[in-house]
């Protein structure tokens, strides 16, 4: 499984910065900027030491590009109901993370505009939702504040599968000695 974050129409150099050192601190590399502004010496400042996250971005004009350039399509949404899109309930971001080791391709998860999200139109176009749950006080969470959770419960996922691995294989090179098969 690769994780491929994509920021639709990104508004704020500060964020797409934030969101690249983001993207670094959980070992993702590769982003998508769909329609954004050009990118200035605010969003390396604010990338830190994730330059590199910033410079190797795709730029595309659609979300319609970016569909055929991933295997599964996520999209994130700080409203959830049946109002809001009812044809599918939105996942938590932790049950997202359990099922996308279930997968072996690119995975894309989508991030919608500062100001407004992704539209239901676009919120269709995906395989699936993830809304992080928060108080009903004030929903919505800031673009970098999103990704770093989505990223996070991924991997912690990742983690707990290759520490689960592990354990898999001591138990068998143990076995093996108390059994005398040496391999």
């Amino acid at each position: 499984m690769k994780v491929v974050v994509i920021l639709v129409e990104p508004e704020y150099q500060m964020n797409i910065g934030f969101v690249a050192r983001t993207m670094k601190n959980f070992g993702v590399r590769e982003l998508i900027l769909v329609n954004p502004p050009e990118l200035t010496g605010e969003a390396y400042k604010f990338a830190m030491h994730a330059k590199d996250v910033l410079e190797n971005a795709k730029i595309v004009k659609t979300i319609d590009e970016v569909l055929k350039m991933v295997d599964v399509a996520v999209g994130t949404t700080g409203i959830s109901g049946k109002v809001y899109l009812p044809e599918r309930t939105p996942i938590n971001p932790e049950e997202f993370a359990k099922r996308a080791f279930l997968y072996s391709g690119k995975i894309g998860i989508f991030f919608g505009r500062e100001s407004k999200g992704l539209s239901n139109e676009e919120l269709e176009k995906m395989d699936f939702t993830v809304t992080i749950p928060t108080s009903e006080e004030y929903p919505i969470m800031n673009l970098s504040h999103a990704v770093a959770v989505v990223l996070y419960e991924i991997y912690k996922q990742k983690v707990k599968n290759r520490n689960s691995r592990r354990r898999k294989q001591a138990f068998k090179k143990s076995y093996q000695r108390r059994e005398g098969h040496f391999s």
